[in-house]
């Protein structure tokens, strides 16, 4: 029974944060932005546009990227071209296209790493985590994501931190080390209350309550969903 609210709580949590992805006046506002010049001003703005479709119409985002690719190729756009890789890799990892997803991280490393883009390749690093982990991979998506919080670190890049934490959780829950997995949902807690990220704060509250619900300590994993649910609450009325 206990069980069955938990996952009742998590589906709703769930459906107030992905009703809250798609945000349609940022849509417009880079619509009109966007011209029909070819520079790499217009390249940005197009990688831009792809991630507010990410979530909401992956396909269109992918069209959306694969044009930024042409215009970066004929500029010679290094770093529109790897921005748009790894977005294409996004994509491809939400859809089970493991193999994929790497062909277009490892071109991002690269350019990322002729660029000296510390935080791209942070965030490249992490990506290639999250197949590991899904392919079952653990101990190599743990190296993965500790480089990506290292260098996360040297950059003093909280976000970045807090997403290299949180994914490390993720791993360590997988492997049902469940102990190393709340410390470092914690520490992402800590880096969210800092940065006032209301809608990361959501996020770490069920990845909390997913293992505390594991371990039986189901009073607290239900405490943390219903605080979840108080922030996708407020960020859909905000």
């Amino acid at each position: 029974m206990v069980k069955r609210v938990i996952f009742s709580l998590i589906c709703l949590i769930l459906a107030l944060f992905v009703h809250s992805q798609r945000d349609d006046s940022i849509i417009d506002s880079i619509r009109k932005m966007m011209n029909s010049s070819v520079d790499t001003e217009q390249v940005n703005l197009m990688n831009r546009l792809g991630i507010e479709y990410m979530s909401s119409d992956p396909s269109v985002a992918e069209s959306i990227f694969n044009k930024s690719l042409v215009y970066s190729d004929s500029l010679q756009f290094k770093h529109g071209k790897a921005d748009a890789r790894m977005y294409l890799a996004e994509i491809e990892i939400r859809r089970g296209n493991y193999s994929m997803a790497v062909f277009y991280l490892n071109e991002s490393m690269v350019l990322y790493n002729e660029l000296n883009d510390k935080n791209g390749l942070g965030l490249c690093l992490n990506y290639m985590a999250t197949v590991h982990n899904r392919q079952g991979n653990f101990d190599v998506a743990l190296s993965y994501a500790s480089h990506s919080l290292q260098v996360f670190r040297e950059l003093d890049d909280l976000e970045g931190m807090a997403k290299a934490y949180n994914l490390i959780g993720v791993i360590y829950d997988n492997m049902k080390e469940f102990d190393k997995a709340i410390l470092n949902y914690q520490k992402v807690l800590e880096i969210y209350s800092t940065t006032n990220n209301q809608e990361g704060l959501g996020r770490v509250y069920i990845n909390l309550a997913i293992v505390y619900g594991r371990i039986g300590r189901t009073e607290e994993a239900i405490r943390l969903l219903e605080k979840s649910i108080k922030r996708g609450e407020d960020e859909n009325v905000t």
